[in-house]
């Protein structure tokens, strides 16, 4: 069962929230051999792929059903069940981030826990974060559109990230920036939060 339960996906990581992050990582890889790490957001996700089957003690998650009518075996997935979790068909796009708007982008990503679909599901990333701490907040123009970061947050706590050549490299640790600021990381996201989709300002 790849859960994308939405009070799921908006609170924590996901097989299926990481799966997909995962993949885009792989197809950005192939691509961009300097691609190590991938963010998405969670309010792309929008259904599980698998079955819900009532049982005596509830209900049961288990894998995708098989689908004689069509060949689909017990545990199958198929690409109608990926255009259903998936269905906003987003495109992918390579960007360079400095190890800062790294930090910016992933204090962003916490700052709404438990309802906003900015949440992150991610590849190449460890990360830990304190959903009570002070969250990260914009100057936004009269329309919205955040012009600025007034506030930087302080949910997230730490921070680690893959490089290509498989080494870990530390970003964040106890909520401090950690080495040069300016250190680049290639990342593959989604097109519609390169563009500013649920206010990803840092991207």
């Amino acid at each position: 069962y790849l859960n994308g339960i939405r009070e799921s996906v908006r609170t924590e990581e996901t097989n299926l929230g990481d799966l997909t992050a995962d993949a885009n990582l792989w197809y950005g890889r192939m691509r961009d051999p300097e691609t190590s790490i991938s963010l998405k957001n969670a309010g792309g996700i929008r259904d599980s792929i698998g079955a819900i089957l009532s049982s005596p003690g509830g209900v049961l998650r288990v894998p995708p059903l098989a689908n004689p009518r069509v060949g689909k075996l017990a545990g199958d997935v198929s690409q109608l069940d990926i255009e259903n979790a998936l269905r906003f068909n987003n495109a992918l796009g390579l960007v360079t981030l400095t190890a800062q708007q790294l930090r910016d982008a992933m204090e962003w990503s916490v700052a709404g826990s438990g309802t906003p679909g900015q949440f992150p599901q991610v590849g190449g990333m460890k990360f830990s974060f304190n959903p009570t701490n002070a969250p990260m907040t914009y100057q936004s123009a009269s329309n919205g559109t955040p012009t600025n970061i007034l506030f930087p947050g302080e949910r997230l706590r730490s921070l680690v990230a893959l490089r290509a050549d498989g080494r870990q490299d530390l970003v964040v640790e106890n909520g401090q920036l950690v080495g040069d600021a300016s250190r680049t990381f290639r990342m593959i996201t989604l097109a519609f939060m390169v563009a500013g989709g649920d206010r990803y300002f840092p991207l």
